[in-house]
């Protein structure tokens, strides 16, 4: 004790127990976020290393990464004539019609049944609209027969790369079927059967693009291609040859697959969005979600959020996984369409999986991944049931009746009879009281007996209530 003005004080060189433990709470919390950090360092190093090594592995592929890469990998031979000029030019004459509502559009409710003539008022607006367009459609069927295509787009402006090419392609598609419409109308099978080869060959101008929507723009205009070529072939009479050659151009188109490019390119618009701020990948998120454009108190959390993602690994993490099923789904793309069918399927369930457990960035885009395949089987089906369609007018033309089955027309017709890309069975073919239907079972993988999607005067169906037919009733 040391006494000091008459009061004394304890002076004690150890500390107390509270003290003690204090200090030992606090060297224990230090030396674990210590082992926390290291861990996480080596974490986050581990997972942006097996990210780096996969996105090198892209490259040394030869496929891109960046927009710039993006930009240059679409491309044509040096000295090939582009078609996209001439169809470029094509719509720089192009008149659209006063009376839309009345364009006979394969699918459209009004157009009369597949065996019945146009009305007379919609006669005179087609023959008005393809009359203003005759010098369009000069310049149609000439970039059409171009073998080589590449539209001015400039992918290194980014993720809001205009490409008004898209609707102009939609268009010309249309004009053409449209063309191909009157002539059918007008009993003028041979104009009627380029019309028809010179909309494929619109479509397969966009075959090189490295998107999804480019993809889907494609299928789209084969899709309607093939829609109007059932009310040409119900409306007039083809030549033996002509069929043929029809033939030929839809073997050619199905042959040109661009499921494989559409992914490589996706796959690369991803790697960039994901290497943007956290702010603009918000705004462009929401974009690709088609989300309206949110408050400011909605964005900058959703901007916070990815941030954390970002520091935690969580973007990485989830980068890796879609990579991973990016590669896969390249790689089945790869395969023969009859064999890819159940492995793409198998992709598909992983992708859902995926999605139900990790962050909305790897859902948003495995919803744009899973499906991709789907859609690209609805565009093969079309193609192999109107291929089918053609081979069974061959036969009747050369027997004077209808075949009992799809088997009687190979090998001089078809070398073998098409396989429904949704099952891996052969096409179904059903006689009718007048005529015939070939079809797939579609989507749903249900056989409906060959109900069509559009049937006459009625309410259009939903996937699952319907087959992808192809019907002829003469």
């Amino acid at each position: 004790m040391i006494y000091k003005n008459g009061d004394y004080e304890v002076q004690d060189n150890e500390k107390t127990p509270g003290k003690r433990r204090k200090v030992t709470f606090f060297r224990v919390m230090v030396v674990l976020l210590l082992v926390f950090g290291c861990v996480f360092a080596i974490y986050r190093f581990h997972l942006r290393s097996k990210l780096n090594a996969k996105i090198e592995a892209i490259r040394a592929a030869g496929h891109p990464v960046t927009w710039a890469e993006l930009d240059k990998w679409y491309s044509i031979p040096v000295d090939a004539e582009n078609a996209a000029y001439t169809i470029t030019d094509a719509f720089s004459c192009y008149v659209k019609s006063q009376d839309d509502k009345l364009l006979p559009l394969p699918g459209r409710v009004g157009l009369p049944p597949r065996t019945e003539p146009l009305s007379e008022e919609t006669r005179v607006v087609v023959v008005q609209f393809i009359t203003d367009n005759k010098e369009t459609l000069e310049l149609l069927h000439v970039g059409s027969a171009i073998e080589h295509c590449r539209y001015p787009v400039d992918y290194t402006a980014g993720i809001e790369t205009p490409a008004p090419h898209f609707q102009e392609t939609r268009e010309a598609a249309m004009l053409l079927e449209i063309e191909g419409i009157l002539h059918a109308e007008n009993n003028e099978p041979d104009l009627a059967a380029k019309s028809a080869t010179a909309a494929l060959g619109i479509a397969r101008s966009l075959s090189k693009e490295p998107t999804q929507i480019s993809q889907l723009v494609r299928g789209a205009c084969q899709r309607y291609t093939v829609s109007s070529l059932v009310r040409i072939i119900n409306r007039t009479e083809f030549t033996g040859e002509q069929l043929a050659g029809l033939s030929r151009t839809l073997i050619e188109a199905e042959g040109i697959d661009g499921m494989t490019r559409a992914l490589v390119g996706e796959r690369c618009v991803m790697l960039t969005i994901l290497k943007m701020s956290p702010t603009e990948m918000s705004r462009v998120l929401s974009l690709l979600a088609g989300l309206k454009q949110s408050s400011n108190f909605v964005s900058k959390l959703g901007a916070m959020k990815l941030a954390l993602n970002k520091f935690a690994g969580l973007s990485d993490r989830s980068l890796i996984i879609l990579l991973d099923l990016f590669e896969d789904y390249i790689e089945a793309s790869r395969l023969p369409v009859d064999d890819r069918r159940e492995i793409i399927g198998k992709i598909d369930v992983r992708c859902r999986e995926a999605a139900k457990r990790d962050s909305l960035l790897a859902r948003l885009y495995i919803g744009n991944l899973s499906g991709i395949g789907e859609r690209n089987l609805i565009c093969i089906a079309q193609l192999r049931a109107a291929r089918a369609a053609l081979a069974i007018q061959r036969y009747r033309l050369a027997n004077d009746r209808l075949p009992d089955t799809l088997d009687d027309l190979v090998p001089d017709y078809l070398d073998a009879v098409p396989i429904d890309p949704f099952d891996g069975e052969q096409l179904r073919y059903k006689r009718l009281e007048v005529g015939f239907v070939v079809y797939s079972i579609g989507e749903d993988k249900d056989d409906d007996g060959g109900k069509e999607r559009y049937p006459a005067g009625q309410k259009k169906r939903q996937p699952h209530e319907c087959d992808i037919t192809f019907i002829v009733e003469r």
